[in-house]
């Protein structure tokens, strides 16, 4: 046999082998696979002990679930500057407003300076105002919720329901929908009134409402805001 005989033999061989190996692969009896559905994660109360002030009442939460863990009588007390997250919500419910809008221009008059002008002689946190004056409602949120402005509070809640009565009767409405039993809105929409009264619980669940908010969320992470107008720029205290 010469030498190209051989040749060929070996290359006929070789496809033979190649063949029969692809007809197993394909052919061959697959291992049998076990299946199993998606793992289902739960969140809940965690069995932790917190360290917990001694004194008063306490609360913490996880947003955009239902932990809540409490400490302490969940009695009612005048909530100061947290009332104005409550403001906030209900004047987005009532003049929504999306990511990067500025919302209509709002004209103050000078029922708006005597607001300011009377916290202002309470030693309030204020925002300077004038009649006149042609701020938006963005803006507005930024007065309230960075330098914690309580006449902005209130001119924005005028604004946006008419009346601090009007507002009021709003807001409690609202409370009670989401189940905030142990929170009551007073005579302002600031909290500098002791009547606006509220349990760390609560307190915790309208934190995180607010945060579910990207308007407000926005807002508060700021650390300061330029071009308000009469007051320039405003740093955030809170």
């Amino acid at each position: 046999m010469n030498r190209k005989s051989r040749w060929i033999r070996w290359v006929v061989a070789f496809a033979v082998i190649v063949v029969l190996y692809l007809a197993w692969a394909i052919f061959r009896p697959l291992p049998g696979i076990n299946a199993t559905g998606p793992r289902t994660l739960s969140l809940t109360t965690p069995d932790t002990v917190l360290a917990w002030p001694a004194a008063g009442q306490s609360a913490v939460g996880v947003t955009g679930t239902n932990i809540l863990l409490a400490h302490g009588v969940q009695k009612p007390a005048p909530t100061a500057s947290t009332a104005k997250l409550i403001t906030c919500l209900l004047v987005l419910k009532q003049k929504p407003l999306s990511v990067g809008q500025q919302g209509p221009t709002i004209t103050l008059t000078p029922g708006d300076v005597a607001i300011y002008n009377s916290y202002l002689a309470h030693a309030g946190s204020t925002v300077p105002v004038a009649a006149g004056e042609q701020i938006s409602e963005y803006q507005m949120l930024e007065a309230i919720l960075l330098p914690s402005a309580n006449n902005m509070a209130d001119s924005l809640a005028i604004w946006a329901y008419g009346s601090l009565p009007a507002y009021t009767a709003a807001a409690n409405a609202w409370l009670k929908q989401q189940g905030l039993a142990d929170t009551t809105v007073g005579s302002d929409a600031s909290g500098y009134n002791p009547s606006t009264v509220s349990t760390a619980a609560d307190l915790v669940r309208i934190g995180e409402m607010a945060m579910q908010s990207p308007v407000l969320a926005g807002v508060v992470g700021q650390t300061s805001a330029a071009g308000i107008p009469m007051a320039g720029t405003i740093k955030n205290v809170n």
